[in-house]
């Protein structure tokens, strides 16, 4: 598994809206989609598409969109469209980003813009029909391996002279710093390879996944290796590191499973995190008794000015220490990724230790049981992320930040003391923590972090305090059996999706100062049978209340000024619905699949009555009726009924 990009694992899936996903042969009415194309505005005025929809084989991309000219393919934006063989991108593109053709298994032939400027990270990774590329001489920018599993790309050359980039060796190179960006191989025609002399840096991703290469040879001179550079090439026997070598990246040999031993030299003296990631035969580093900063303690890595442990090789995990593994005295800081894919089942932290960095503990699938002194202050991203057995943990009393993804994906976990001094819980920090029933949020805690707790399935009910001021976007979404939540007194916007497929909510008190409530808030809540909008509301959100299939009434407070579409689509209880005088802008088909002989109290001549009697095609004319109870005679004129994007 290629995990050095964490910062896009699922985080990004809980954090982002499910898109609609439409074929269409004309311009819709949302101007940001034409035909196969969605995309957005640039500060230029340009078009950026950001999606393609379409299941063409060739794909002719146009050069303007609605009189904007494209200049920019998106991010992701044709990722996994597996059917296309054939693209042409139009002159007009002079960036395409990152992964914005990755995984598209068909692609044969691809025609590159002539004016392409900039080339994003891994932009047609995995295209393994590709045999052969032009790239542009234009080209000033390219981000890491854009080739990555490419397995039988041979054929890569620039349209003339680029000043920038130039192949050699088999390789793109980028010429003012000599770094080699990317290898490119076809699977079964070469188990071998010499880095050219003059290579200074072999960069993040160049070599990842060549699981064909079996030897490669380093050359004095060489000084850095990126991180993941040597990423899951599992035939990789031996590796010589070069005596000029001062920088060796974080997982740069990561899942190398044939390595057994590698001698550290002397002039590396900087190590960015744990180079040896999942390598399960290491047996052995060789580092000499005068290396300036670095040393062995049984056989664990150190760095010794800092007194941080740097890696823990994954063999030693699974026999030498029995399971459990005390961390020396005298340690401080616990490195990147010092422990990830450890097979220990315990493991002790002494109360010398202060920090622990990012990814520390990640992916250690066997471990029960850990042991952190209240010494500690700081815990990095994905430190205990995918920690799969470990059902129980304590964070130290220290520790004032938990961070993004920090117990993320941990499903066996059931309980998590936290210390009374936590003032952030980071984005996703909790999310598919699937086993925990509870959690006591503490007196003092300040922000609550997008997705903190997205599809925590046995959560049950949370109680909010008062100090929280943020509350992110998708923070309970998906949480299947939480019933009741106390929201903070103050709160005065509840963020899109916050309870979003919360399908057993059936208590929740929005607080007395909340004016807005976002989109899909409460979509899909299939048990909530009531909700007191507060006197305060304003604005409740598109698709707000959508397919809350028990909600049976709703009022609207004099307060309320817009209703966005379809905020009550498929209520399929709904009978009652009481709108006020004020309301100045409603959206198209908010009451969608509701029942047809739902009563609407609304006074004539209101915006809220001119609607429902002339958009909403489900309710009855006798259905429709003033605050008094009395059934209209006409539909009054109103002001503007505005419809919302």
């Amino acid at each position: 598994m290629d995990r050095n990009n964490n910062v896009k694992r699922l985080f990004c899936l809980l954090l982002t809206a499910a898109l609609l996903c439409l074929q269409v042969s004309v311009s819709c009415a949302d101007t940001t989609t034409k035909w196969n194309y969605e995309y957005e505005i640039t500060e230029e005025n340009t078009a950026r598409i950001v999606r393609f929809h379409g299941s063409l084989e060739r794909v002719i991309i146009p050069e303007e969109l609605d009189g904007y000219p494209v200049t920019e393919i998106g991010n992701e934006a044709f990722k996994l469209k597996r059917a296309i063989c054939s693209v042409s991108v139009p002159d007009s593109v002079t960036a395409i980003g990152s992964q914005a053709f990755s995984s598209c298994d068909g692609i044969e032939e691809i025609r590159l813009p002539k004016n392409l400027k900039s080339l994003g990270f891994k932009a047609f990774s995995n295209c393994k029909g590709l045999r052969s590329i032009e790239l542009p001489e234009s080209l000033e920018d390219i981000g890491y391996n854009p080739f990555n599993l490419c397995d039988n790309l041979k054929d890569v050359s620039f349209s003339g002279e680029n000043k920038l980039y130039e192949i050699r060796n088999g390789a793109l190179i980028r010429k003012a710093d000599h770094c080699l960006i990317s290898w490119f191989h076809a699977v079964g025609t070469e188990d071998s390879y010499t880095v050219p002399k003059d290579i200074k840096i072999i960069g993040e991703n160049a070599f990842c996944t060549c699981q064909d290469l079996k030897e490669v040879t380093l050359q004095e001179g060489l000084e850095v290796i990126e991180e993941s550079a040597f990423n899951g090439c599992t035939e990789l026997t031996e590796i010589i590191l070069p005596q000029s070598l001062k920088l060796l990246g974080n997982k740069a040999f990561q899942d190398c499973n044939k390595l057994e031993e590698v001698i550290i030299p002397d002039q590396l003296t900087d190590l960015a995190g744990n180079p040896f990631t999942g390598c399960s035969m290491l047996t052995r580093l060789v580092i000499s008794a005068t290396h300036p900063t670095l040393e062995m303690r049984g056989g664990v890595l150190f760095n010794k000015e800092r007194n941080e442990l740097l890696c823990c090789p994954q063999v030693k995990t699974m026999g030498e220490y029995d399971g459990v593994y005390d961390v020396p005295e005298g340690t401080e800081i616990i490195g990147i990724s010092a422990f990830e894919s450890s097979r220990l089942k315990r493991i002790n932290v002494p109360d010398s230790v202060t920090v622990i960095r990012e990814l520390a503990f990640s992916y250690c699938e066997n471990l029960e049981e850990i042991s952190l002194p209240d010494t500690v202050t700081s815990i990095g991203n994905w430190a205990f992320e995918y920690c799969t057995s470990l059902r129980s943990i304590r964070i130290p009393a220290g520790v004032d930040t938990l961070p993004t993804l920090c117990l993320a994906h941990n499903e066996q976990m059931e309980e998590v003391i936290l210390p009374e001094g936590l003032k952030v819980i980071g984005d996703s920090a909790f999310a598919l923590a699937k086993s925990l029933k509870e959690i006591n949020l503490p007196e003092g805690l300040e922000t609550i972090g997008a997705g903190a707790f997205a599809t925590c399935v046995s959560l049950k009910e949370v109680a909010i305090p008062d100090t929280v001021t943020t509350l992110g976007v998708n923070v309970f979404r998906g949480c299947t059996s939480l019933t009741a939540v106390t929201l903070p007194q103050d709160m005065t916007i509840l963020p899109a999706d916050t309870f979003n497929s919360c399908t057993n909510l059936t208590d929740v008190v929005l607080p007395p100062r909340t004016k807005t409530i976002g989109d899909r808030a409460f979509e899909s809540c299939y048990a909530l049978k009531e909700i007191q909008l507060p006197n305060r509301i304003r604005t409740v959100g598109e698709k707000a209340f959508a397919h809350c299939s028990s909600l049976e009434s709703i009022t609207f407070p004099h307060s309320t000024r817009q209703i966005k579409k379809n905020a009550f689509e498929g209520c399929a209880s709904l009978m009652t619905v009481i709108f006020p005088d004020e309301i100045t802008s409603i959206g198209s088909f908010i009451f969608n699949d509701c029942p047809d002989d739902m009563i609407i109290y609304a006074n004539e001549g209101t915006v809220a009555a001119r609607h429902c009697a002339e958009n909403e095609r489900m309710v009855d004319e006798e259905n429709l009726r003033n605050w008094d109870g009395s059934i209209w005679e006409k539909v009054g004129e109103a002001g503007s009924d505005e419809d919302d994007e």
